[in-house]
């Protein structure tokens, strides 16, 4: 286990979050719960690319047909735009959908504060445009104007 790794294993024991460790791949793997009606949970991942960098992504737990991709591709593209940290990811194979944050630690690992902001934001974001996904997937919500609503609401 490197640096990073023991760093991001001491904040989630801090929590007393349960989560799956993959040696192999050098990541941490938990559930959260979010505060949304229809878009109500995502996986978190925290990888621990090397000795240095640290992603963390916040994967949802519903995938987007193919014929919703490409308005679904809209909407995370207005998200994206003039987003400061992170940014929303979709995979055009398979439709999977997350939030990704990162950080690079060259000289040290990450402090408990530093994780636990990389998880903060990502949960953040999941939650605060999660529901827009559903209501331009489902209810027909044209992308722009539920980014304005979402983002109005700040």
């Amino acid at each position: 286990m490197n640096g990073i790794e023991k760093a991001v294993k001491t904040y989630l024991d801090s929590q007393n979050w349960h989560y799956k460790h993959d040696e192999e791949e050098r990541s941490f793997t938990l559930g959260m719960r979010l505060e949304n009606d229809d878009v109500d949970s995502c996986q978190i991942v925290l990888t621990a690319r090397d000795e240095e960098d640290l992603s963390c992504k916040f994967v949802y737990e519903f995938k987007i047909p193919e014929k919703k991709r490409p308005i679904i591709s809209e909407y995370i593209t207005r998200v994206n735009y003039g987003m400061f940290l992170g940014g929303f990811q979709m995979d055009l194979r398979d439709g999977e959908i997350f939030y990704k944050t990162a950080g690079v630690f060259s000289d040290s690992v990450p402090m408990n504060d530093e994780v636990r902001r990389l998880i903060q934001v990502g949960i953040r974001m999941a939650e605060k445009y999660g529901q827009g996904f559903y209501e331009v997937m489902y209810k027909g919500g044209d992308p722009a104007n539920v980014v304005k609503a979402i983002e109005a609401n700040d």
